[in-house]
């Protein structure tokens, strides 16, 4: 089993290795001859695919691939050729095949989508933290600011443990005794 692709080229494009005679005339007898099973020729400037296959074993005259809905079915390959926007592709039954440019492309452009979440998750992230902080100091500020109001002296170390307290809990309770509160060590009975 065997089948032969070519990329002819119209006489009057780029000059490329072969010609049109050869892709179209010549090497559609000579492969037959040959007794190549089957022979798909791609026109690129033109965008047109033709493909030739012997009718049964032992023939050495091609009859001409019918397309069905623009699709070649090779039966050696086991797969439908089209020339879709301006390139051949290849089909399993329904499915699409890729090339390999084509499937890291994809990927690059999966890995490309998951950096820019993981960036949006980490900035989203960022903006939570920062918000947690801002609510912990505006609680520790406002600690303070009651026992200030309320004349409670605060040593150094207390106040050093107010604006150190990172739980959010914490600093909620500490607030409500606060406002009861005789001295700043009530604060911190648990």
């Amino acid at each position: 089993m065997s089948a032969s692709i070519r990329k002819p080229v119209d006489p009057a494009a780029v000059q490329y290795a072969g010609n049109w005679r050869k892709d179209f005339v010549d090497n559609v007898v000579r492969y037959a001859t040959l007794g190549i099973r089957e022979y798909f020729i791609y026109d690129i400037p033109r965008g047109h695919l033709k493909g030739h296959r012997l009718p049964l074993m032992g023939e050495r005259r091609y009859e001409s691939i019918p397309s069905r809905a623009g699709r070649y079915r090779s039966e050696v390959l086991d797969l439908d050729l089209a020339v879709e926007a301006g390139r051949l592709r290849f089909y399993a039954d329904t499915a699409e095949l890729v090339t390999a440019s084509e499937l890291v492309g994809k990927l690059e452009g999966m890995i490309e989508a998951a950096e820019a979440r993981i960036e949006q998750e980490q900035a989203r992230a960022e903006q939570e933290q920062a918000r947690a902080e801002q609510a912990v100091g505006r609680l520790s500020a406002a600690i303070l600011m009651l026992l200030d109001v309320r004349r409670i002296p605060a040593s150094e170390e207390a106040r050093g443990r107010i604006l150190g307290e990172t739980d959010v809990d914490v600093l909620g309770r500490w607030l409500q005794r606060a406002a009861t509160a005789a001295a700043v060590e009530e604060l911190f009975l648990s």
